[in-house]
């Protein structure tokens, strides 16, 4: 007894494959979810921090020192107030 296959119509096909795509891309959705904010910080300090670049490139020739030296102003730029403003909290904190 051999049994028959019988295809779906064409149409039943580009559903189920619609479905499966759309599933995937919620499970890609769930799966990038936890790292959104640091891509979208990370996005917001390249665009903040490319005029400098685009500054030290012009002042400096050798591309090798005007990348470290545009990350060590970022992270300066960025870690200064949260030291000083984390500082005067405790400060306040403390004395009351």
């Amino acid at each position: 007894m051999a049994s028959q296959h019988i295809p779906l119509p064409q149409r039943y096909s580009t559903i189920v494959l619609a479905a499966v795509v759309i599933m995937g891309l919620i499970l890609c959705y769930f799966i990038t979810l936890p790292f959104i904010p640091a891509l979208v910080w990370s996005l917001t300090l390249a665009v903040l921090f490319a005029p400098v670049k685009r500054m030290l490139s012009k002042a400096i020739k050798v591309q090798a020192v005007i990348v470290p030296v545009t990350l060590v102003l970022a992270a300066l730029m960025v870690v200064a107030p949260v030291v000083l403003v984390s500082s005067a909290l405790a400060n306040e904190f403390f004395t009351g």
